[in-house]
């Protein structure tokens, strides 16, 4: 259920100034699970003896989430001049979150195959915050009336106090077993507030009377989620000894983004536009997982602590062509042509915790993403048929993908254990897609109409390949047909407007 009011003030103060002022309330309460949590009973799955199909056992998940958020806005916009608009505002939220979270789940080998006998691993957690969050900005777009160019010049700086404390923990090895790790708590800790001036600047300019070129550049960032910051944190959580596997952290940095595009655009006649643009993306401080459990160990029970930190990064760059034909009733559509490469230290903020339950390192350097496409060609036309048809004409080419050849045999150990264990060092197969849509308009009068279409998506029946287990299996162990995307399909109807 979710509920959301909104008061909004509008002031124009004169010909070329203005401002707003708004006030907001959004409430959000969601619960998964059905009854009371007291009525939830924990019961592991059991599996058939291939581990392949659940038999007995229910879903031991329940949760009950609530959300308020008070938010005041403000913005000003001024036409200083013919040449100077300067826009200045500001935004400050106040949260109250409560989260009660009842979750077990069973240990897995990363082969997917259920560890059984072993204990359930506790992602359980109960919190109660009121974090504040807000940002102001400043803006100034410049036009130069002798040749057009437009700057743009701004800056914003957002802030979070998380309004916490973070358990000071430490985890000492035990005495009768150097692998194992015992809690120590020894207080708690407040966190600081966050926060980040980032620059932004656009700059446009005609490079004669059919081109024009234009460059981007700005820095941005996103605050992690709540569960991030508070999930298994609370001092009374931690005492009860119904600590979870994976601990928040208040003290999250937010993750810092900086990213810039430089293109060139030309009207190669009064139909044809080319353009190109180079584009790059630098992020850092995303959410991973730092574990102090030994990779022989079983991750259960005291034998284990994990917490979120700051330490993975990624990068992305590509360059981009596109032309297309524009202003042409009979035949217009553009054709595009992009390379990109996307590489990063770790693709999920659990990853090392999940790498620490399958029993095996992964080595601190970069590899591409899962959704690393190097390669992808899209070609959109539309036209005009006889009999007043019209034709639309998609083709997709996206390049293979990456994922992860690790086989094993009996789906607990690799097949060579003494192999490395590299993410995404396989490719799949490419993607072609082909869609076409039909349409004609039947008048009814002078302002009725009817259309009558076929949309056919995958026009080829292609069996394009969505995703491919560690054994290089398409669909894996069982075959998934989800592992392959939508055959062809087709759509035959009719709209109408009056």
């Amino acid at each position: 259920m979710s509920i959301r009011t909104a008061l909004t003030f509008t002031q124009t103060l004169s010909n070329s100034s203005s401002f707003s002022l708004g006030l907001s309330r959004y409430y959000l309460r969601n619960q998964v699970g059905a009854g009371m949590k007291s009525d939830m009973i924990v019961t592991p799955y059991r599996y058939d003896i291939f581990l392949r199909y659940i038999v007995d056992g229910t879903k031991n998940w329940w949760a009950k989430i609530q959300q308020e958020v008070y938010t005041v806005k403000g913005d000003y916009t001024s036409q200083v001049d013919k040449i100077h608009l300067f826009k200045a505002g500001f935004e400050i939220s106040q949260y109250d979150i409560i989260s009660d979270l009842v979750k077990f789940e069973p240990q897995r080998t990363y082969f997917g195959k259920t560890v059984e006998n072993a204990p359930l691993l506790n992602y359980s957690s109960l919190y109660e915050y009121f974090p504040r969050m807000g940002s102001a900005f400043l803006q100034d777009k410049i036009q130069f009336s002798r040749d057009g160019s437009i700057l743009s010049l701004g800056v914003r700086w957002d802030f979070m106090d998380p309004r916490a404390e973070r358990p000071a923990v430490e985890y000492i090895p035990s005495l009768s077993n150097p692998s194992e790790f015992v809690e120590h708590y020894t207080g708690l800790k407040k966190v600081t507030v966050k926060q980040q001036f980032s620059p932004r600047i656009a700059f446009a300019a005609p490079t004669g009377p059919d081109g024009m070129f234009y460059v981007n550049f700005g820095y941005y960032f996103q605050f992690p989620l709540f569960d991030y910051l508070y999930s298994g944190i609370t001092p009374a959580q931690i005492q009860s000894g119904s600590r979870s596997v994976l601990a928040g952290n208040p003290d999250l940095e937010p993750e810092r983004t900086i990213a810039w595009e430089l293109g060139y655009k030309h009207a190669i006649n009064e139909n044809f536009v080319g353009s190109i643009t180079y584009f790059k993306k630098n992020a850092k401080n995303q959410i991973d997982s730092k574990t102090l459990v030994a990779f022989d160990s079983k991750f259960a029970g005291d034998y284990g602590f994990a917490t979120y930190v700051n330490n993975a990064e990624a990068e992305a760059s590509g360059i981009e062509f596109v032309l297309s034909r524009e202003r042409d009733e009979k035949l217009s559509g553009s054709i595009s042509y992009t390379y990109i490469v996307t590489e990063g230290m770790s693709e999920t903020a659990n990853q090392a915790v999940n790498q620490a339950q399958w029993g095996f390192p992964i080595k601190a350097k970069t590899f591409p993403l899962s959704w690393d496409q190097r390669h992808s060609i899209k070609l959109d036309i539309e036209g005009k048929l006889p009999y007043d048809v019209v034709a639309n004409f998609v083709l997709w080419y996206n390049s293979a993908k990456p994922y992860t050849y690790f086989p094993t045999r009996d789906g607990f150990t690799p097949l060579d254990s003494t192999k490395d264990f590299v993410p995404n060092n396989y490719r799949m197969k490419d993607v072609v897609f082909v869609n076409l849509k039909l349409s004609r308009i039947f008048l009814l009068g002078e302002k009725a109409a009817v259309t009558a279409y076929a949309d056919i998506r995958n026009l080829l029946n292609t069996k394009n390949v969505k995703w491919i287990d560690s054994n290089g299996r398409i669909g894996g162990e069982l075959e998934d047909p989800s592992a392959y995307y939508d055959l062809r399909r087709v759509r035959v109807g009719l709209s109408a407007e009056f």
